[in-house]
């Protein structure tokens, strides 16, 4: 286990300054090599993955553990094109409070978000067929 050293004053919740040697949850995803200032997704460099790959093809990365092939690439595009659409009411939503009351589009954005799970009968499944 690292050495953590824990900052604290009278009466605050310590922690560790930086969060060096804090493990948040341990992954087979990613690398961090802090040392080097490195990031690693299943042994591929980010820096290859920003240069090379699409947002499509690291989802896929993430969520299957490998790179797809051109066909799977395809099947997994128009895949997630079926969940693209936003609920109308939501759609109405947005519209409204987009130009109102000067309202940051990212809140807006933020909000939105949050509320798509109450229209997906799955929303609690993370496995690939919901």
């Amino acid at each position: 286990m690292a050495d953590v050293k824990l900052v604290a004053k009278p009466g605050e919740v310590p922690f560790a300054k930086g969060l060096e040697g804090v493990i948040a949850r341990e992954t087979t995803k990613s690398y961090v090599d802090g040392q080097n200032g490195r990031l690693y997704y299943h042994g591929i460099p980010i820096e290859q993955l920003a240069e090379h790959s699409t947002f499509e093809e690291v989802f896929y990365l993430l969520f299957y553990d490998r790179l797809p092939t051109e066909e799977e690439l395809r099947t997994f595009k128009a895949r997630m094109v079926q969940y693209r659409e936003i609920p109308e009411m939501l759609y109405g939503l947005i519209c409204s409070r987009a130009g109102a009351y000067n309202a940051n589009p990212m809140a807006v954005l933020r909000s939105i978000v949050s509320c798509l799970s109450s229209f997906d009968e799955e929303a609690e499944e993370d496995t690939p067929e919901a």
